[in-house]
């Protein structure tokens, strides 16, 4: 097996991945790389970030693997003129690029789950009914239509918000907008991989699920495994660390966020 590095939400901090990548030493004619997704947005070079990634694609073909985050998503509806700007934004550079076609439809091209020598990758994580095969078939779907150059619809649909921003479930099943660490969220709210390790996960064969997105679950836990889960978001655009998870002996290298 290759190695792949893993890498965590950068959200437009290349410089960062950048030295992070000199960090693993790593070989793009040689090793593979997965990224799992928010790419872009909030952090100061989302341009510069999405044409290096597309560049790296160029050079390492089926070895180089994205799965799109809501960040991501969020940069799409933009320029679909589906959503409007936040105040945290960090995208209008990006937006009004010679080359923003280009780079928006590759985007939309990218996955939104991929499996592979017993990992699956995806950026926030499943709904806690959710098997392996349901799993993929959403992700496959809502893939098809992006790529087709459908826009979403102003209402994203709800498989698209599970994969893409689940972190917390409440008893019905709804996904909560807690985002603060799992022991201090309100007692009614349980984490999806907490639910999913009882339900889905009992009728696969094992996989492990790397995701990112929970930056206040991955500062405390980040490339540590913990019942077939492996959280990546380290906080990189708040000043933490990015952090790339290398396999196959799930070695952990984090860099300190550098603007």
């Amino acid at each position: 097996m290759k190695r792949t590095f893993v890498i965590g939400d950068i959200h437009g901090c290349r410089k960062t991945f950048d030295r992070l990548l000199e960090k693993c030493d790593f070989d793009p004619d040689d090793d593979r790389l997965w990224l799992v997704g928010d790419l872009v947005n909030r952090g100061p070079d989302s341009l510069r970030m999405l044409r290096r990634v597309h560049k790296l694609h160029r050079r390492m073909g089926g070895r180089f693997r994205m799965v799109l985050g809501n960040h991501d998503i969020h940069l799409l509806a933009r320029a679909d003129g589906i959503r409007r700007p936040r105040a945290k934004d960090t995208l209008d550079e990006l937006l009004a690029a010679p080359d923003a076609p280009d780079l928006l439809a590759w985007l939309r091209r990218r996955k939104l789950a991929h499996l592979q020598d017993g990992y699956l990758l995806v950026h926030a994580g499943l709904l806690p009914e959710w098997d392996l095969r349901t799993s993929l078939k959403a992700a496959a779907k809502l893939r098809k239509r992006l790529s087709s150059g459908k826009r979403l619809p102003a209402r994203e649909p709800r498989s698209l918000r599970i994969l893409t921003r689940i972190r917390m479930v409440d008893p019905r099943r709804g996904l909560s907008t807690f985002s603060g660490p799992p022991e201090q969220a309100p007692k009614k709210l349980v984490s999806w991989f907490d639910l999913w390790s009882q339900g889905g996960a009992k009728t696969d064969e094992p996989i492990t699920i790397l995701f990112g997105h929970w930056a206040a679950l991955g500062q405390r836990t980040g490339g540590r495994k913990r019942r077939r889960w492996i959280s990546l978001d380290s906080g990189c655009v708040y000043g933490r660390h990015l952090t790339a998870l290398r396999l196959p002996d799930e070695k952990v290298i984090r860099q300190r966020s550098k603007f």
